[in-house]
């Protein structure tokens, strides 16, 4: 505990109680008040349906025996990915006195067992929902996948997405974000927001989300109807393992188009926004379209209603316009861009594009 600052938690791994899937959070906070720091201890239902429980935490300092906290057994109401029990403990409940009347902080060595109780478990009614919260109003979710992607490309060879949203299932405001990103097995997703000409712009990944962000924190309300939340889902084999992302990290979608103008959806890289724009296309073409050796053909990047050709672009993605959600487009040489699309040449950034 001396090692954790303030404004910093931790969160055990899901594990199961009574058929259901729980995780336990910890952070050291400021107090409302500002006088004093509290430790708040979060029971979390890691559950896609509403869940009640008759709940007890204590949380000791295994350094200090008399040091505990014991909340006591009380029925608790949770939605979905929810947090079902939360209690702010004083910081003075478990630690030592300070030295000359100082603040009260953890010494190294301290170490806090939290220990939960759950009897009663079952599935909360919506009534039984409702009355535990009053921000329990529902949010839409939209969810690009891969299998979406395709279907659209079956009518149209440009965009990403249908013109219109549609409803896959719905949250609820108050549903914490990472835990219901995390509850897919070998999946990740991330928060998107529609772009014209059917794209995407791809902003953050949810299952890096702090732990406390709620769906109601990234909604956005469309047209003064129920709020939306627009997610990408990107999945893997369960042999394998995700990439590492970082700040500099992008999703760049790739499709290609045949000589007969048959449009196909090859999956999206993730890569550096520094990374030059010919080593993105080298990867599409041999770890995605597996083009034939001494293949010719043409890169384009998707705008909406046109397209820029990045066939002899030599800068780096930032500088040639390719951010998180763009549409990169590998089109065999015989394959007329120019019929179906207004195309500009990429220009550097000191010159303008031009037909």
């Amino acid at each position: 505990m001396a090692d954790l600052k303030k404004h910093e938690g931790r969160e055990s791994k899901t594990f199961s109680i009574g058929g259901k899937t729980w995780a336990l959070a910890l952070l050291l906070l400021p107090h409302n008040s500002g006088l004093f720091n509290v430790v708040k201890v979060l029971l979390i239902s890691c559950n896609g349906e509403g869940v009640g429980a008759d709940v007890e935490m204590t949380v000791t300092n295994t350094t200090i025996c008399d040091k505990k906290f014991n909340s006591g057994r009380k029925w608790r109401v949770a939605t979905l990915y929810d947090i079902i029990s939360r209690h702010d403990i004083n910081i003075d409940q478990l630690t030592h006195p300070g030295v000359f009347q100082q603040p009260r902080v953890f010494q190294q060595g301290d170490e806090l067992t939290v220990t939960v109780g759950l009897k009663n478990i079952r599935d909360a009614s919506y009534d039984e929902q409702r009355k535990s919260r009053i921000d329990i109003r529902p949010i839409v979710l939209e969810v690009i996948s891969k299998e979406s992607i395709e279907q659209w490309l079956n009518k149209s060879k440009f965009g990403l997405v249908e013109p219109e949203r549609v409803r896959c299932s719905d949250v609820c405001s108050c549903s914490l974000v990472r835990d219901w990103a995390r509850s897919y097995e070998d999946h990740r997703c991330w928060l998107c927001k529609r772009s014209g000409g059917g794209g995407l712009t791809v902003e953050s990944c949810l299952n890096e989300f702090d732990m406390l962000k709620r769906f109601e924190d990234i909604c956005e309300d469309v047209n003064g109807g129920c709020p939306w939340v627009t997610v990408f889902d990107e999945h893997k084999r369960s042999n394998e393992t995700f990439e590492q992302i970082d700040k500099d990290t992008i999703i760049v979608f790739c499709k290609s188009i045949d000589a007969n103008a048959d449009p196909s959806y090859l999956g999206c890289l993730r890569v550096k926004n520094t990374m030059p724009c010919q080593d993105l296309v080298a990867k599409i073409v041999v770890d995605l379209r597996q083009l034939a050796e001494y293949a010719q053909y043409n890169v384009y990047v998707e705008y909406g209603d046109h397209c820029v050709d990045l066939t002899c672009c030599l800068e780096t993605l930032d500088k040639c316009g390719i951010t998180s959600g763009s549409v990169v487009i590998l089109t065999e040489k015989e394959f007329k861009m120019a019929d179906h699309r207004h195309v500009l040449r990429f220009q550097p950034p000191t010159q303008p594009m031009f037909l």
